[in-house]
């Protein structure tokens, strides 16, 4: 029998630290949908998602209406819109002074204040609209601002609203009640204390780890992901259909957020430190004359 003896206090080799790190994946509820990023809305560009119920309603999914009328129509307008493909037209022609619109299910708590970044236009100017967090049924309004819409041109709008209670299955309303027709391109829905479009929540927890790298944005993702895709002002980028990932990605969070809210705000690291941005290779759709400039142009941006 062979005797073998390990002390652990000695010390030959120090395993570098950047060898080790965390692992992102940028897919499902990961970033989106209750994850990292803080965006509270699913379909906030008002896409025409494959297999949604949008031919009953007229409006994308997951909005719904937040009530029904015959003298109020709902249509995905492919033809106004100011970036994307598509925007979420309310058309008004009813005199009566109830408030129409659509609605998507939140989250929202006591006391806390949610910032609301939207992109409109209309046809009749000096119109109001509405934005609410009520109660399923509507009948109990939680909180609500007014933005009155002093242009015929697109026009982005940043309001505050404070919740007054803590409903898991609450609803966050777009509506008017003038007749006129409202064309709504992009809205953002955040609590107000994120941390450069991440959950602060979530933040706080990631330095509690103390991880020495972060890969972004995963493995198979990253064969489907562009860099450009996640650059400038969020209502700007692109939304994807990404069936075989989940319904939409709408690159709310994206390279700009890696970098500021990965880099700066969640880690604190030195500037020897860079975050590790991941290229796919996706042979089956790139040329290598591609991924080698892709993954250069990539690099440049991220060492400046």
């Amino acid at each position: 029998m062979n005797l073998v003896e390990v002390d652990f206090n000695q010390k030959r080799n120090k395993i570098p630290e950047l060898l080790f790190g965390h692992f992102i994946e940028h897919w499902g509820r990961c970033i989106n949908f209750d994850g990292i990023c803080a965006e509270m809305l699913i379909n906030n560009k008002f896409e025409d998602i494959p297999g949604s119920n949008y031919y009953c309603t007229g409006v994308a999914f997951p909005w719904e209406l937040t009530k029904f009328s015959w003298g109020v129509g709902y249509s995905i307008d492919k033809l106004i819109y100011k970036t994307g493909n598509s925007s979420q037209l309310i058309d008004k022609k009813n005199g009566n002074q109830y408030y129409y619109g659509i609605c998507q299910k939140v989250w929202v708590e006591k006391n806390k204040t949610y910032n609301i970044r939207i992109t409109l236009k209309t046809n009749k100017v000096g119109i109001k609209v509405r934005l609410a967090f009520t109660d399923s049924k509507e009948k109990e309004v939680y909180g609500q601002n007014e933005l009155k819409v002093d242009s015929p041109l697109w026009e982005t709008h940043n309001i505050q609203i404070t919740s007054s209670a803590y409903d898991r299955n609450a609803r966050f309303s777009i509506s008017i009640k003038d007749t006129a027709r409202l064309w709504i391109d992009f809205v953002s829905l955040m609590e107000a204390e994120h941390i450069n479009t991440c959950r602060r929540d979530l933040v706080e927890k990631i330095r509690d780890i103390k991880p020495s790298i972060i890969r972004w944005p995963g493995g198979w993702f990253a064969d489907h992901y562009h860099w450009r895709d996640g650059i400038g002002p969020v209502e700007e980028r692109p939304t994807r259909v990404r069936r075989e990932l989940s319904p939409i990605e709408p690159n709310n969070f994206g390279t700009d957020e890696c970098e500021t809210g990965g880099r700066f705000s969640c880690l604190k690291r030195q500037e020897n430190r860079p975050p590790v941005f991941q290229i796919g290779i996706n042979l089956w759709q790139l040329s290598r004359e591609d991924i080698y400039r892709r993954s250069c142009q990539s690099n440049e941006r991220e060492n400046g």
